[in-house]
């Protein structure tokens, strides 16, 4: 009997990391839209108004946020336990009696029932592979060390996640032709000249 079964109570569906960028988004205009290094007082990114993204960008790049949120949410227990399952059957010196199985099984169910499966996936793939820096290749993981690796292999989503939702909370600067800013410029320096007392000040319309 598998001793990494689902456990009562929990539900599973799907999960994929849907990584590849389409459409309109790419890491070019992730790279673009990010690249100001201006911020506001709390910390947002501030894009020029010829940078900010278009309608039709943003809508893509809510879309990209959900998705990215869905798959670092939605678990599934059945292939967290088949993955499991597979990388302790690789190492003999994992087999214990039934007990301590079942024990063993519960311990690494605990530390990866909030952790998505195909992160999980590739987490047993990259220590089956020799992949994982301090990893022992002749002994299976440990729970906590399994929730490490996979953990590491959910940054990068973290990571993308969370730069597009700074581009979605950028204050957009405003854009002056030159012919905009040589008046704001002229205004500024009659505004200096008035403060100094070297001219008088006279409302728009009135009378010379």
């Amino acid at each position: 009997m598998n001793q990494l079964a689902r456990r009562d109570g929990q539900q599973a569906t799907a999960a994929t990391p849907g990584l590849p960028l389409r459409d309109l988004l790419s890491a070019d205009s992730l790279k673009r839209w990010l690249s100001t290094p201006v911020q506001t007082s709390d910390g947002r990114p501030v894009l020029r108004a010829s940078q900010a993204p278009t309608t039709t960008e943003r809508q893509a790049i809510e879309k990209r946020v959900a998705d990215l949120g869905r798959s670092l949410q939605t678990l599934d227990v059945d292939r967290v336990a088949g993955a499991v399952s597979r990388l302790l059957a690789c190492f003999p010196t994992a087999a214990k009696d039934q007990e301590t199985a079942a024990l063993m099984a519960d311990g690494f169910l605990t530390a990866l029932d909030d952790v998505p499966a195909w992160a999980v996936e590739r987490a047993c793939r990259a220590w089956l592979r020799g992949e994982v820096d301090g990893g022992a290749p002749r002994f299976a993981p440990t729970p906590p060390e399994l929730r490490k690796v996979a953990l590491q292999q959910m940054a990068p989503v973290f990571r993308e996640k969370r730069s597009w939702e700074r581009v979605l909370q950028a204050e957009i600067e405003p854009e002056y032709s030159p012919e905009e800013r040589e008046a704001q410029k002229r205004r500024m320096e009659r505004l200096g000249r008035i403060l100094a007392g070297d001219e008088t000040y006279q409302p728009k319309g009135s009378a010379e």
